[in-house]
């Protein structure tokens, strides 16, 4: 079993770094996507995200999607779309409808950062990212948000909430406490089955990068269960 670990928006393969020994020796794949980190100049297309994401699995007999924000809108769009691909999904801080009111709030910075200068977002970010205790390598240069109107508008025609209802295999959803994107986690569950939902407590959206011990033990825990299901299958 293989997992292919998906980052989010304005962020890059950096963001697993620590995963490969967290999961406790479970081979881990984590690529950039389109128009992110070293593919910074490529479009970001649905296109490209299923060709990554199929890269990323040439030799697995099975692979686990594991998506944050971003990365798990296109992981489960991925899913449902590919379902004799995919044997499991963990989607964190991806519960909230792509095309819902909280969304609306991520269009208006994405328009609103092709507007202002990039310098004010980029300095802002990458300060963040320092005060976090982040690789350098998550650092991101201003040409990182030209694409982001774009890749939201993609989103939300490619990836929409109702694509949970067409994911046949096991499905785990990750949010933290205090993550703004918990709104619609009820009608995601519902929409998924009455998928199972842990809290990382303490926690913003940015879970996987502040907490990445406690994600990854859930992430464990759901891989254990996939093995015990297939097992008595």
């Amino acid at each position: 079993m293989r997992i292919i670990a998906l980052h989010g928006s304005m962020s890059n393969a950096a963001q697993w770094q620590d995963y490969p020994s967290l999961l406790g020796g479970v081979p881990v794949v984590a690529p950039d996507l389109p128009g992110h980190g070293a593919r910074l100049d490529e479009p970001f297309t649905i296109r490209g995200v299923v060709q990554t994401i199929e890269d990323a699995a040439v030799g697995a007999r099975e692979i686990v999607l594991v998506g944050h924000s971003l990365g798990g809108y296109l992981a489960y769009g991925y899913a449902a779309t590919h379902p004799e691909k995919v044997s499991g999904l963990v989607l964190i801080g991806a519960s909230a409808n792509p095309r819902g009111v909280l969304a609306s709030g991520y269009r208006a910075f994405a328009q609103l950062s092709q507007r202002l200068p990039r310098e004010h977002f980029v300095t802002a970010r990458n300060a963040l990212v320092t005060r976090m205790g982040l690789p350098d390598s998550m650092q991101v240069p201003p040409e990182a948000y030209d694409d982001l109107p774009e890749a939201w508008s993609l989103l939300q025609r490619s990836c929409p909430q109702r694509l949970l209802a067409h994911v046949n295999c096991p499905l785990m959803f990750i949010n933290g406490q205090f993550d703004q994107r918990r709104i619609g986690e009820r009608r995601a569950r519902r929409l998924a089955g009455g998928a199972p939902l842990r809290i990382i407590p303490g926690a913003s959206h940015l879970a996987p990068l502040t907490h990445p011990r406690l994600v990854a033990e859930e992430i464990r825990a759901f891989i254990r269960r996939l093995d015990r299901r297939r097992a008595s299958a």
